[in-house]
Formats: C-alpha cells, sequence, structure tokens
C-alpha cells in the first residue's frame, strides 16, 4: 500500500496528540508557511500542563529503512532480491528454495542472517550485507521534507545540523564527509574492540557509557540491523549524516537485534539514558514498536509497506504509538507530536 493511503492511521484524541500548535520561529527558518490555527469548534492544543510530563526527551532514535526513505522505493526490494541471490549461489539452492530460506531467516529472527545462522547456515555478516546492500546509490536520494525536518529535530537535539549549527563548535567527526570520500567512507574499519570492557562491547561502547557521567545531553541516533557500514553510505546518500552522533547496526547489536528488548536497552544505556521514557524512537515495524513501547520508549510510528507486510491493523498501532505520521516531515511532527519541540 501507499502511505497515502495508510493516512488514515494519523488521529486526533483528547490528549492533543494531534493538534497543530503553531511553531512561527521554526517555521520561518525554513522557510515553511506556519500551520493555519485550529477552526473555530475545535479542540485546543492543550496547555504544557496537560502534556506528559517527560516531554523534553533526551534522545530521539530513528530506524533507518522505511523510516528515513519509503520502503516502498525499490531499495529493499533489491535488498530482499539480492539476499536471495547471496543464498542460492552461496548454498547451491534453487531459486524458489532459496526465497524460502530468506523468507523464513528473517521470520525467526528480523534480521536475515542471523536467521540463517540459527537455521544453520554458516555466513559471514559483513560478506552477506555488502553483497545484499550495495547500490544504495541508485535507489536513495536526499529529500527536502526529511532534510528539513532532521535537521530542525537535530538542532534541538545536539546533531551537527544544518539548521541552527554554530559551526565553531562541531566536531569534525560530525561533519559529512563529500561524495568524492564515497568509497574511504565505505571503506572505513570497525570500531575496535576496548580490552578493558566484556566481550562484545565496544570502544565507542565504551565511551559512550562514560558520558553517563558527565552533563546530560540531548542525542540524537540511528538505530538499525543493517551493518553500520552500510547504514552509513545510506545516510550519506540521503543527505542525512550531519543530522545523527552516531549509528547503532548489526556489529552493535551482535546476536541481539531488534525487536530483541537487549536491543533497545543496549542503545539506551550506550547513549546514556537511564528513562526510557526520555527517549522517543521513530519505527516503521510494529515488532519493533512494540519491543519499545515494553520498556517504556515513546513511539512516533512511521506508515508504510512494512507495517502492510507485518499485518498490522489499525488498533493494534493505535494502542502503541505515541505519534502515527505518514512520512518523516516538519509539518507531520509539528502536527502529531508537538512534545518534541517543547
Amino acid at each position: 500500500g501507499s502511505r497515502g493511503a495508510l493516512r488514515v492511521y494519523t488521529r486526533a484524541t483528547s490528549e492533543g496528540k494531534n493538534n497543530v500548535v503553531p511553531h512561527p520561529g521554526l517555521f520561518q527558518k525554513f522557510g515553511l508557511a506556519t500551520p493555519p490555527a485550529s477552526p473555530v469548534g475545535a479542540r485546543a492544543a492543550p496547555a504544557p500542563s496537560a502534556l506528559r510530563p517527560n516531554r523534553n526527551f533526551d534522545a530521539l532514535i530513528f530506524d533507518l529503512d522505511g523510516v528515513l526513505y519509503p520502503a516502498d522505493n525499490g531499495y529493499m526490494a533489491h535488498v530482499r532480491e539480492n539476499a536471495t541471490r547471496f543464498i542460492s549461489h552461496k548454498f547451491s539452492m534453487e531459486w524458489r528454495d532459496a526465497e524460502t530460506a530468506r523468507a523464513e531467516a528473517f521470520r525467526l529472527a528480523n534480521q536475515t542472517v542471523a536467521g540463517l545462522r540459527l537455521m544453520g547456515y554458516e555466513v559471514d555478516a559483513d560478506e552477506f550485507a555488502d553483497f545484499c546492500r550495495e547500490g544504495e546509490e541508485q535507489y536513495l536520494f536526499p529529500n527536502d521534507e526529511v532534510i528539513t525536518a532532521l535537521s530542525a529535530l537535530s538542532a534541538r537535539y545536539g546533531g551537527a545540523a544544518l539548521a541552527n549549527a554554530d559551526y565553531r563548535n562541531v566536531k569534525k567527526e560530525m561533519i559529512s564527509p563529500s561524495r568524492s570520500e564515497g568509497s574511504r567512507l565505505a571503506a572505513a574499519p570497525p570500531p575496535a574492540t576496548d580490552p578493558d570492557r566484556p566481550s562484545g562491547k565496544t570502544a565507542a561502547t565504551a565511551t559512550l557509557g562514560r558520558n553517563k557521567a558527565e552533563k546530560h545531553t540531548r542525542t540524537m541516533v540511528v538505530l538499525t540491523n543493517a551493518s553500520e557500514r552500510r547504514a552509513r553510505i545510506a545516510l550519506e546518500c540521503l543527505g542525512l549524516t550531519r543530522c545523527f552522533k552516531h549509528v547503532f547496526g548489526a556489529q552493535f547489536l551482535r546476536d541481539a537485534p531488534k525487536p530483541k528488548p537487549e536491543a533497545f536497552r543496549a542503545t539506551l544505556d550506550a547513549v546514556g539514558v537511564t528513562d526510557p521514557s526520555r527517549a522517543v524512537i521513530f519505527e516503521d515495524s510494529l515488532k519493533n514498536a512494540k519491543a519499545a513501547k515494553h520498556l517504556g520508549m515513546k513511539v512516533v510510528f512511521v506508515t508504510g509497506e512494512t507495517c502492510d507486510a507485518e499485518g498490522a491493523e489499525l488498533g493494534e498501532i493505535d494502542a502503541v504509538a505515541d505519534a502515527v505520521i505518514a512520512s518523516v516531515s516538519l509539518p507531520e511532527l509539528v502536527k502529531a507530536m508537538p512534545e518534541l519541540w517543547k
């Protein structure tokens, strides 16, 4: 189904989840028209005291596929076809059998390579990821609406955003490399293992953990079951590298991909958030959204191909989500979850 057809999921409630709260300065900053005031007779936006007490969040956590770009743009179909081709060639299977194995592997673990391992197949994760996900530049392109929305959020939540960023104070590692540096980005080595941390913890995780003792700051990150390296290439193609401080992917998650609770707990721990209600996750998978909600995180649900494939019902989505949007855009986010801008 198309995203347009799923806009029926957006709803107005007595809690004011989708009431428009005008932010003239914010909209003028990005050259957008200020949202119109609610019509006469419409429910007024709630007073600040009526909103959830944890409206000032510490972390925004974004899924990649289906959230930062639409899952029906052809790229995920390309990835699935490559995965079937890999399995067929690697294990000398007929195409139909390879397709069945791929689907079963994903069903088992919500991550194909992890599922294949559970099924007894030996697969190198990096080789699999590179084979399946290559070709990002053919499908993923910058989208002005998404860049505008994430730049606005990043300016508020600590990323090196395009908007309102003081580039004199922006750390070099947050600056997006130019497209000419794409090959160097793709060849970047994985984080080194920290010998002072338990097995499986990376030096990056250890550094983030040490930040807990420092002044609490807001952050905005990506959490995906894809490999970190391929996720960064995708972000570069989308023009979104500057918006995020960190990318947590398959290497970080190891044997606990989403929707396992450990995936969300590890991410919250890594960014120094001890109260899950102070973190907002942007997801297009009902399975992942349910797991995050169960931990106490706030959920912004992005409708699209993924929830269609999962057979998600309106009532199920409504029970899990704090806000529902059809796409990541500034007008939709301001309308659906004004708490983000408080």
